[in-house]
C-alpha cells in the first residue's frame, strides 16, 4: 500500500502542476485581479444559491485541511510538507476555478428554480454515454465519502481538539456533533445551506484572526520556521535523488495530499 501511494503521488504531482499551470495561463488570475467582478457575480447568483454553495463548500474544508491536515502533514512528512501544501494548493485553486466554471455552464434548474450541477453533470454533458456512466460513478463515490471519510475526518479532528484542549471525552463530542447535525439535517437541504451561510463567515473570520494572532505571538520563530520549510522541501529523501527522490519523499506525498484536501 505504501508503494502504491508513492507511485500514485509520483503521477499525481506532475499532473496537478501541469494541468493547474494550464488553467493558470488561461485564467490569468482573473479572480484575484478582479475581486469586485467576482463579488458582483456572487451577488447576482445569491438568489440562485451559489453564495450558499460557496459557504457549504468552505464548511467542508476549513479546519480539517487547514489545521488538522497541516499538523498531520508536518508530523508525517516534516516541515518541508508545508511548502508542497502551498504549491499544490496554489495550482489546485485554478483546477477548482475551472470546475466551478464548468459546473455553472452545465447546471440545470428544477421546477422550483433550484440549481443542480457539479462534476457529474458536466461529465455527462461533455462525454455522452461514457460521461453519464462516469458521472454516476462519481456521484456514488461522493455519497460514499460523505457517509464515511467526510464525517469521520471532521468529527475525529474536532474530538481530538476538544479532548486535548479541554479534556472533553471524544464520545461526548461525537454525540453532541451528531445531535446537532441531526437537528439541521431533519429540516432539509435548504436549511443546511442557510445554516452554513450564516455560520461560515464567522468561522472564516475567527480562523483568520487566530492565524494572524499566532503569527504575531510567535513572530520570533518565523525565520527558523521558514528555513526549516524550504530546507525540508528541497531535501529529497529517496535513494534515487533528484526529481525522482523529491516525488517520492514524505514531504511531497503528505504535503500534496493535504493541499488537495483543502481545495
Amino acid at each position: 500500500m505504501h508503494a502504491l501511494s508513492d507511485g500514485a503521488t509520483a503521477l499525481l504531482v506532475p499532473l496537478l502542476f501541469l494541468i493547474g499551470g494550464y488553467f493558470f495561463c488561461r485564467a490569468g488570475l482573473v479572480f484575484l485581479r478582479h475581486p469586485r467582478r467576482v463579488g458582483r457575480a456572487l451577488a447576482r447568483e445569491r438568489g440562485r444559491g451559489s453564495a450558499r454553495s460557496l459557504a457549504l463548500a468552505l464548511a467542508g474544508t476549513l479546519g480539517v485541511g487547514n489545521i488538522a491536515g497541516v499538523a498531520t502533514a508536518i508530523a508525517l512528512g516534516g516541515a518541508g510538507a508545508v511548502f508542497w501544501m502551498w504549491l499544490s494548493a496554489f495550482f489546485a485553486m485554478f483546477l477548482k476555478y475551472a470546475e466551478i466554471v464548468l459546473a455553472l455552464a452545465t447546471r440545470r434548474f428544477d421546477e422550483k428554480g433550484r440549481a443542480h450541477g457539479g462534476a457529474m453533470y458536466y461529465m455527462e454533458n461533455s462525454f455522452g454515454k461514457a460521461g453519464r456512466a462516469t458521472g454516476k460513478a462519481f456521484a456514488a463515490l461522493c455519497c460514499l465519502c460523505a457517509l464515511t471519510l467526510g464525517g469521520v475526518i471532521q468529527s475525529s479532528a474536532a474530538a481530538e481538539a476538544m479532548r486535548g484542549a479541554f479534556g472533553v471525552p471524544a464520545l461526548l463530542t461525537g454525540v453532541l456533533m451528531g445531535g446537532g447535525a441531526a437537528l439541521v439535517l431533519r429540516r432539509g437541504g435548504e436549511k443546511i445551506e442557510a445554516f452554513c451561510a450564516a455560520i461560515v463567515p464567522f468561522v472564516c473570520a475567527l480562523f483568520t484572526l487566530a492565524s494572524v494572532a499566532v503569527l504575531i505571538l510567535r513572530r520570533a520563530a518565523l525565520p527558523a520556521a521558514f528555513a526549516a520549510i524550504f530546507r525540508g522541501a528541497l531535501s529529497p529523501r529517496g535513494a534515487l535523488g533528484g526529481a525522482a527522490g523529491v516525488l517520492t519523499s514524505g514531504a511531497v506525498r503528505y504535503g500534496v495530499t493535504r493541499g488537495l484536501i483543502s481545495n
